[in-house]
């Protein structure tokens, strides 16, 4: 039980870097999409993912910060997504944004679970998937036809 006062009060104090209304990294995976910034965009979300993924960040930070990273994350998703086919940086970051969320997704916390129900992250996921699919299904069929 000491160790997880002590990696919440660690995480209090390095809170200008993981808060996520004014952290170092919500502000870095924030920001407009620059080529020369890749390597540091990609050190952000590695962090965040890291993070995570153990669980250990969502029983130690403030509930308000791991909704404000699924918040991010999700319209960070959002944003990106309609250009990801055209332009291969905001693709990588789309994906990193969906990484960011299924470490999110992954811990199973109550707080996390219900804070994805209200998005409605996975139905907007199912259903892009369901029209993915029907686009590749009708050109599959328009191709084959005589």
């Amino acid at each position: 039980q000491g160790g997880g006062a002590s990696r919440t009060l660690l995480f209090e104090k390095l809170g200008f870097v993981f808060s996520a209304q004014s952290g170092l990294l919500a502000e870095l995976v924030s920001a407009p999409l620059l080529a020369r910034a890749l390597p540091v965009l990609r050190g952000a979300f590695e962090t965040l993912v890291e993070a995570f993924s153990g669980r250990v960040a969502q029983q130690s930070m403030a509930r308000s910060d791991v909704d404000g990273f699924v918040n991010l994350h999700f319209l960070g998703f959002l944003q990106r997504y309609s250009v990801a086919s055209e332009n291969p940086l905001a693709g990588e970051i789309t994906a990193w944004h969906l990484r960011v969320l299924l470490a999110l997704a992954r811990s199973g916390t109550e707080a996390t679970r219900h804070k994805f129900m209200s998005l409605r992250v996975m139905d907007f996921i199912t259903h892009q998937i369901d029209l993915e699919y029907e686009v590749g299904d009708s050109a599959v069929a328009a191709a084959a036809a005589p």
